[in-house]
């Protein structure tokens, strides 16, 4: 590496993973999932198309085809269940490619879109359950942890748009979605992943994959994803006891700071 770039080394905290710079615009392949770099010696990562990658590691644990994601889906909605948010079952969720996602959201930046709830482009009189549909990017996200969290995350905007809440500032909006995909990964994730028929060792990269998802959430620095999740979650961690935010009773306060949002259109203060 020539000397020029020895002062332009940056780190992925987490994994302690350290690269150059340069890796961010030579061609170097990047994991979609978990950001790590190729190393030398490494692995071949597999091409997912429109420059997205995985890492052997994280395609190792990947789910391989939509209908492999029943299990996952049906945890997910008995996760809402046990929160008192009842998901019908006739919300379609719909696992596409990111082109498919790319016409749903034609001025979105796709980089950065990995799932969208929305419904038909006309006006009902009665918003049915039936006409909203959560839609994860498959091709661009096929490690389960994320899969899950982007579930956990659009289903919400589908639970909120069902209450009448369809006009949030985005940034209320998308940070009490990040604090149910954290609740996720934090309180869920882990038991859900044990029901899969994993080796040791994807097992340990799964739950090191899962705490990378909670890192990430924690750490955006994202007007509305970022400081929207961390307001939402200090709204949520307001209404319990100092000693009992992280406990089971996380559910009753962000239950609580759900139902202000209903009827204030806001977050608590």
């Amino acid at each position: 590496m020539p000397a020029t770039h020895m002062n332009n080394v940056r780190m992925i905290p987490f994994w302690n993973f350290n690269y150059y710079k340069i890796h961010e615009s030579d061609g170097t392949p990047r994991c979609n999932t978990c950001d790590r770099f190729k190393t030398t010696g490494q692995n071949e990562y597999v091409n997912l198309g429109n420059n997205q990658q995985l890492c052997s590691e994280c395609f190792s644990t990947a789910i391989l085809h939509p209908s492999k994601c029943k299990r996952l889906i049906e945890n997910m909605r008995k996760f809402y269940k046990k929160l008192g948010l009842q998901v019908d079952k006739k919300i379609p969720i719909l696992l596409i490619d990111d082109d498919e996602l790319r016409r749903i959201h034609p001025n979105e930046q796709m980089l950065n879109v990995v799932g969208v709830t929305t419904h038909p482009p006309y006006t009902v009189m009665t918003v049915y359950v039936a006409y909203f549909w959560v839609v994860t990017d498959f091709k661009m996200f096929k490690e389960r942890v994320m899969i899950g969290a982007t579930l956990a995350h659009e289903m919400m905007h589908a639970w909120l748009a069902l209450q009448g809440c369809n006009h949030l500032e985005k940034k209320v909006s998308e940070g009490i979605c990040e604090v149910m995909a954290h609740i996720w990964l934090t309180s869920c994730c882990k038991k859900g992943l044990e029901s899969y028929n994993t080796r040791h060792g994807h097992a340990v990269f799964l739950e090191n994959l899962q705490k990378y998802a909670t890192y990430k959430i924690e750490s955006n620095v994202d007007k509305n994803y970022g400081q929207g999740f961390r307001e939402a979650n200090m709204a949520v961690t307001k209404t319990l006891p100092r000693n009992k935010i992280m406990d089971k009773n996380y559910g009753q306060g962000f239950r609580e700071t759900i139902d202000y949002i209903i009827r204030n259109k806001t977050l608590p203060r």
